[in-house]
């Protein structure tokens, strides 16, 4: 099983405010600095804290001042050796008695052999760069990642009996064995094996202990052989929309998908009970759509390749809006155009999605299904995930590299995602900016930008009635 980390009837033209809204309005450069970033900060008050990377790969962890962008510590920072890389290389920051830290990976050795790519975890004040501690036994571990149940950190072990999902125990430095072996997890929700089988089970949890479990090939659509992707909605929507594919048997070509295979079911959020499901909603319909509350049904045929750009063939695809009992609400026909099965678009403030259909870019209301033109005064960030190029060569005999993942960088764009010259807007930095204080910080392709966006913000206007 893999895991992932989801009819308007004719309507009269709407209408947009004139008043100047955040996502025309640029925001104002407190500060910025050229460095190869490799995806957004974690940031506290007084301290940003990025990655960057050499033409070679090799990786730099860089505290810069929030107030004025200059270097107040440094230190080099290893890439991880379990294949494949598990988790995002971003800064890994947590907070423990009012403490901010930092984990990153300090690398045995430059050279790239699997016998000599062993790491140590470290653990570092994040404001001041001061090494607390690491683990004292070298091992094949993934990029850090925050727990999602307690302050700590948690990674991918790999030794001869396979790999295991651990965290670290700050007071000893020893990285101990997870209660949640997940394949996959988001927020609070995760998918892992259970009771040593092929099967796997979808698990909800608080940072005090499991609040219930599902077999997964229990719920309808599921099997023994499902992807599942599980959707995190806000905490004030009651449900979890998990979207499954059974590939025992689709009869469709290697790699290729049918999409009226795949189901979405609906959890309740508290309880795990099922509130709604239903056949062909496709797997890919992004979790910025699912947790406004609008699914992708789809038929047809999604052909995958290794450059994970996706074609269709056959395909027919209707969005629909849904309350939280699962009840179609409304529906909007896109047919052959693959709207956001193609990736979803940039963030908007306020409650809009971006739609790309067959005819232009357009802004969807999920509560009615409405759309808008896109305002041409609108700017927004666009993101990409960093590619680090360098990497271990895994085949000693046929050297090969994997390619890592960093976090995101943003190019200022407008919403068909077309690069534009300029300052990105408030609301754009305001959607994809990491912010503490009076500075928000985006990662821009080779520079590191803070901006002052604190200005009150303006409603998002919402469409006519037609």
């Amino acid at each position: 099983m893999t895991v992932a980390a989801l009819a308007t009837g004719c309507m009269l033209p709407q209408q947009v405010g004139t008043v100047q809204h955040p996502s025309a309005m640029p925001a104002e450069v407190v500060w910025e600095r050229d460095l190869p970033v490799v995806g957004n900060p974690a940031v506290t008050e007084n301290v940003a804290v990025v990655y960057t990377d050499d033409d070679d790969g090799a990786l730099t962890l860089i505290g810069l001042s929030t107030l004025d962008g200059s270097t107040l510590w440094e230190e080099p920072a290893g890439r991880g050796a379990v294949r494949p890389s598990l988790s995002e290389i971003t800064p890994t920051a947590f907070v423990q008695d009012d403490r901010p830290l930092v984990a990153y990976l300090d690398p045995d050795t430059p050279h790239s052999s699997t016998s000599l790519s062993l790491n140590q975890l470290v653990l570092a004040d994040l404001e001041t760069g001061e090494t607390i501690g690491q683990t004292d036994i070298l091992r094949f571990i993934s990029s850090p990642e925050p727990c999602a149940d307690r302050a700590s950190v948690c990674v991918w072990v790999t030794h001869s009996g396979g790999t295991d999902r651990t965290f670290l125990d700050v007071e000893s430095m020893e990285l101990r064995i997870h209660p949640y072996q997940f394949q996959g997890h988001a927020g609070q929700s995760g998918v892992q094996h259970f009771d040593s089988s092929d099967a796997y089970e979808l698990v909800r949890f608080t940072d005090e202990g499991t609040l219930w479990t599902r077999d997964v090939d229990d719920l309808p659509g599921g099997s023994e052989l499902t992807d599942i992707a599980v959707s995190v909605p806000p905490h004030d929507v009651g449900w979890l929309a998990i979207g499954l594919h059974d590939v025992s048997g689709t009869g469709a070509a290697e790699d290729d998908v049918r999409l009226n295979d795949q189901a979405l079911v609906l959890l309740d959020r508290d309880s795990g009970e099922l509130i709604w499901s239903g056949e062909g909603y496709a797997l890919d319909c992004p979790n910025t759509y699912l947790n406004a509350g609008v699914r992708c049904s789809a038929t047809g045929v999604q052909r995958n390749s290794d450059d994970e750009i996706s074609s269709y063939s056959d395909l027919d695809l209707t969005l629909e809006g849904f309350t939280e009992d699962g009840t179609t609400t409304w529906t909007l026909p896109l047919g052959e155009a693959p709207g956001p099965l193609a990736g979803a678009g940039p963030r908007v403030p306020g409650d809009w999605l971006v739609l790309t259909t067959a005819e232009d870019t357009v802004l969807l209301d999920p509560d009615t299904g409405r759309t808008i033109p896109v305002p041409t005064e609108w700017t927004f960030l666009c993101g990409e995930t960093t590619a680090i190029e360098h990497s271990v060569h895994w085949d000693i005999e046929e050297p090969e590299e994997d390619t890592w993942s960093g976090g995101s960088r943003y190019s200022v764009c407008t919403a068909d995602g077309t690069e534009i010259d300029g300052p990105p807007s408030v609301a754009a930095v305001r959607a994809d900016g990491v912010q503490h204080g009076n500075v928000t910080i985006v990662a821009h392709p080779g520079r590191l930008v803070a901006y002052d966006v604190t200005d009150e913000e303006e409603p998002t206007p919402k469409p006519t009635s037609s």
